[in-house]
């Protein structure tokens, strides 16, 4: 007790100095301000704002509710060609929606991952993360433009950590958190209770609830991760023994990792068959993405660059699942980033809101970028990629690389072959990054 004030007062005073560079932002404004398509661009004040009125209108508003999905890369996915087929369920929900297979989280973490989900900022800062930033807790959500909704926030643990109790109550003050101290559950690990258990809680919230006013729900779930522990109450759900070093070129580590993500799956499995007796199924647009991937074995049914570049770390799944819309059921392959998710699900909420920040409604774009930072690979760097190429500016000042991702050797720096098309990416990445440091400054509720 005497310790922690001592260690917080240090720790917040690595936050003293903001980290951002007014005149880089002032020098990409322009090229940002189109990209985003800004109302009324403005380099003075450095105006981001889009007013986005609905395309769809709905007498009955329909749910949200999200799925955030610990750990889970995109080449974990069967749809992909996983030989094990650990995700039937993720697979039969994606077939049966919306499938965005070229999703990229910017960084490897998951609390810049709830971050960048609540804020629509790629959450870039060097030290630490965001969410634990004092100087900049204070922001702007799209989240809050869900006017006469009831929100959730559950989680299976404390939302201490990370500080992400103070992100979401500071920003969202409507938004109630349900988390380990509130239900009646055994613990079954540091995580706390399974993510099965967590599901049953959730669901069990949204059946009892006043049916007539439209609810936001994220759940958050933690159980896919070391020690993978799998509970004696787990609804039928049995361990395989596969062959490990077959595993391995599978992507997966160990036999204990690959039963964590099909008990995750089932555990999702379970979910839906209990929803799909509800009175609030079909009106619930359900959104399923994984917060990062992991730095696993090559799977080698993945393509060469998931592996030789490290985007197996950054390509998620990202699912859009509503059984109450009448979506045309596709695979979408639009590059897009964590960023672009709040505005996605608003645009087919069909609410107006507004949107201050780097997001993009994925389904209202053509090709686009997506940028993350990269430190799975030596030495470290920020920058975006599209469908074909990937450009990474080494944070340490000492140069670029240029790759074609779908070439026989995409780790091969080919800069000196494009260099009109390395401009165009290096004036985006520095444009992004820029940007986004700035934002998280200047993006006040």
């Amino acid at each position: 007790m005497a310790l922690n004030p001592v260690l917080y007062f240090y720790d917040t005073a690595t936050f003293s100095e903001a980290d951002y560079d007014e005149e880089k932002v002032r020098e990409y404004y322009p090229l940002m301000a189109d990209w985003l398509g800004v109302d009324e661009p403005d380099i003075e004040s450095l105006n981001f704002t889009r007013h986005i009125k609905p395309n769809i209108t709905s007498d009955t508003p329909p749910n949200v509710v999200i799925i955030f999905m610990e750990s889970v890369g995109l080449n974990r996915m069967g749809l992909m060609g996983n030989p094990f087929d650990p995700t039937p369920t993720l697979d039969r929900l994606a077939g049966n929606g919306l499938f965005f297979t070229k999703f990229y989280v910017p960084w490897v973490s998951t609390s810049r991952s709830v971050f960048t989900m609540v804020t629509g900022i790629p959450d870039v800062a060097r030290t630490k993360t965001s969410s634990r930033n004092p100087l900049i807790r204070d922001q702007y959500s799209i989240i809050s433009q869900f006017k006469n909704y009831d929100k959730y926030y559950i989680m299976g643990s404390s939302a201490s950590w990370a500080n992400i109790r103070s992100l979401i109550t500071y920003n969202l003050k409507d938004m109630d958190i349900i988390e380990l101290g509130d239900f009646n559950r055994s613990r079954v690990d540091v995580w706390g209770i399974s993510d099965l258990d967590l599901f049953r809680e959730a669901h069990d919230l949204f059946s009892k609830r006043d049916a007539a006013k439209p609810f936001f729900a994220i759940v958050q779930t933690a159980g896919n991760h070391k020690p993978y522990s799998i509970p004696d109450d787990n609804a039928g759900f049995g361990i395989k023994n596969e062959d490990e070093n077959e595993l391995r070129k599978a992507g997966f580590s160990s036999v204990k990792q690959y039963n964590a993500m099909r008990f995750f799956d089932h555990s999702i499995g379970q979910f839906f068959n209990m929803m799909e007796k509800s009175g609030y199924y079909k009106n619930t647009i359900f959104v399923l993405f994984g917060d990062h991937g992991n730095a696993d074995p090559r799977a080698e049914h993945m393509p060469a660059d998931d592996y030789a570049l490290r985007l197996r770390s950054y390509n998620v799944p990202l699912i859009i699942y509503a059984p109450g819309l009448e979506l045309q059921l596709r695979q979408i392959e639009t590059v897009s980033g964590l960023a672009d998710l709040m505005p996605t699900i608003a645009g087919l909420s069909g609410i107006e809101y507004t949107n201050r920040t780097l997001g993009r409604d994925i389904l209202n774009v053509e090709d686009d970028y997506a940028f993350i930072v990269n430190k799975k690979i030596s030495p470290s760097s920020y920058g975006v990629l599209n469908k074909e190429n990937y450009l990474r500016i080494f944070r340490n000042g000492s140069g670029m690389e240029f790759h074609e991702l779908k070439s026989d050797d995409p780790a091969k720096d080919v800069k000196n072959n494009y260099p009109d098309e390395v401009e165009i990416f290096r004036r985006m990445t520095e444009g992004v990054y820029e940007t986004a440091k700035y934002m998280l400054y200047h993006n006040k509720k």
